[in-house]
């Protein structure tokens, strides 16, 4: 028997907090796997990493959870890639989100 496989296309969606790209630092985010029924391995990537960064908001979460919810900890630009891929391609879905200070009470 022979088995086809279409190529993986990479898709996830944003919540809306971060639609725009922009959220303000203490801002949870979800971020939701979207990719095509080819994609047979997947991986979101957060740069830049590191716990003092970000961190999942759920211990039960990983680099291979098809939702995940991050806790952005520092004011920078982090780079979001979901990954998905089979034994014939690879494709990748990327997202940039700046985390800007929040608004204070003078």
């Amino acid at each position: 028997m022979i088995n086809v496989l279409g190529l993986p296309e990479a898709d996830a969606m944003v919540s809306a907090e971060a639609e725009d790209c922009i959220i303000c630092l203490g801002t949870d985010v979800t971020f939701t796997d979207l990719s095509n029924e080819w994609a047979t391995s997947t991986i979101w990537s957060i740069t830049p990493d590191g716990s003092n960064n970000w961190e999942y908001t759920d211990t039960s979460m990983n680099n291979n959870s098809d939702v995940i919810t991050v806790d952005f900890k520092q004011i920078q630009t982090y780079f979001i890639e979901w990954s998905a891929s089979n034994i014939c391609a690879e494709d990748t879905w990327e997202k940039e989100i700046e985390v800007l200070d929040g608004p204070s009470i003078d």
